[in-house]
């Protein structure tokens, strides 16, 4: 490790909490997940409309409306657990 990596250890430990890569990782999909939810929406949605006007209410066209509307469903619920397990589990950022 060199000098300067040790500063940066430093001066995170000075400043606030460091994080485990696990929560680190959790907070990029929240931030991930509140672009996932409307995009795979609209996408499944537009993909739904493609294979009902092709092929008519079949089941692939069915399934294509369930994953549009179960994408920001999922996102919505993961965000909500996310607070929750971060607010159970690291109470405060001191």
């Amino acid at each position: 490790m060199s000098e300067s990596d040790e500063k940066t250890d430093d001066s995170l430990r000075q400043t606030g909490t460091v994080w485990p890569w696990y929560v680190r990782w959790l907070a990029v999909a929240f931030v991930w997940s509140q672009l996932v939810g409307p995009l795979g929406f609209f996408v499944g949605a537009t993909l739904a409309a493609v294979l009902v006007s092709r092929e008519g209410l079949g089941t692939r066209a069915i399934i294509a409306m369930l994953v549009a509307l179960g994408c920001p469903l999922a996102c919505a619920m993961f965000r909500k657990w996310f607070k929750h397990w971060g607010q159970t589990n690291w109470p405060s950022a001191d």
